[in-house]
């Protein structure tokens, strides 16, 4: 966040106790945000009773209300999310950088001082909210899917987002008259801002999980399913650069550089490949130590392994019977002994 903003908002409250009123979330704040959130659908009302214009999520309204509890009322971390959530819709890539930014900061300078209170179980007091708010894709903020719907990539009236962008990608050369324009009109200035925010944005959601990781252990919320869509949306904007001749950079520290963070992986560009394996084997262990008696980590594992091989190797390891792996050797003019292609 800009540097006084985040501060003042991260600051311990004045009075007797630095986090506030722990009941004004759920008694006052999370009612106001619903209403807020609230639009309506013209499906909902016949011609007579449809009003003239329909009512729209206040974005801008929950900016000012979570800052309000934030500064205010109570140092909490739900309250943080949501204003992460609307500062994705209000300032796009630079304000979801900026919200994250303030959760991973909350959870690591103001964890002793921070709501929920952590309790006999913080891992359910603390770390099933931020599951439940950041990172799950079907129920509350979806926020995962607001990640790649949002119109994050560009800016103003030619702004995109993910989804779109991607499906124009997918089109036929001669049918991607709008891709094009796109690409005239958004300046590599703007490509640039827009990959170092999802940058950023990636920097502090592992930074959060860093932290998670440390003060939870086993039982840290993974937020996969977020990372996922950050990383997809930074690999395309990686692209976008490529195309212009920017070199594909990685994840450098955002603008608050005296807060050290883990450092995140690199843009999915030619090591995309091995990042998302790395995701893979990362999810493996975190459901292996809730779930130790599924079969199911050991699988995602086993296939992280395999993917890793090169092909020559990989039928040898899913191959059992020699005639059937020989056959196939032959068929592919492969060596048995060394892998080498014969036909080279």
């Amino acid at each position: 966040m800009a540097s006084v903003t985040c501060e003042s908002l991260l600051s311990p409250l004045e009075g007797d106790s630095p986090t506030g009123d722990e009941s004004h979330f759920a008694m006052t704040l999370a009612p106001m945000l619903r209403e807020l959130r609230r639009e309506e659908s013209a499906d909902a009302f016949d011609d007579a009773t449809r009003p003239t214009q329909l009512k729209r999520a206040d974005w801008k309204g929950i900016v000012s209300e979570c800052e309000q509890a934030l500064a205010g009322h109570a140092k909490d971390l739900r309250t943080a999310c949501h204003l992460a959530e609307a500062r994705a819709h209000t300032d796009g890539l630079g304000g979801l950088r900026e919200g994250l930014e303030l959760i991973a900061r909350l959870a690591d300078e103001c964890w002793d001082r921070v709501a929920p209170a952590a309790g006999d179980d913080p891992a359910e007091t603390r770390g099933t909210p931020l599951r439940n708010l950041l990172d799950d894709p079907h129920r509350g903020l979806c926020f995962p899917n607001q990640v790649r719907t949002l119109p994050l990539i560009g800016h103003g009236d030619d702004s995109r987002s993910y989804v779109d962008w991607t499906r124009l990608r997918g089109e036929p050369a001669a049918e991607s008259d709008e891709l094009a324009g796109l690409r005239t009109r958004i300046t590599p200035e703007c490509f640039k801002q827009n990959h170092d925010d999802a940058s950023g944005a990636l920097y502090w959601l592992d930074s959060l999980r860093g932290t998670l990781d440390e003060r939870l252990e086993a039982d840290a919320p993974g937020l996969a399913n977020l990372r996922a869509a950050l990383a997809d949306l930074q690999g395309l904007l990686a692209d976008e650069l490529a195309r212009l001749g920017f070199p594909s950079a990685g994840t450098e520290e955002p603008l608050s550089a005296e807060h050290e963070a883990p450092p995140a992986p690199s843009t999915l560009g030619s090591s995309g490949r091995e990042q998302l394996y790395c995701l893979l084997d990362d999810t493996a262990d975190r459901l292996r130590a809730m779930e130790p008696h599924s079969p199911i980590p050991y699988l995602i594992k086993r296939a992280v392994r395999l993917g890793r091989l090169p092909f020559p190797s990989l039928m040898q390891h899913v191959i059992r019977e020699q005639s059937t792996l020989t056959e196939l050797n032959r068929e592919f003019g492969i060596a048995e002994a060394d892998g080498v292609d014969a036909s080279a």
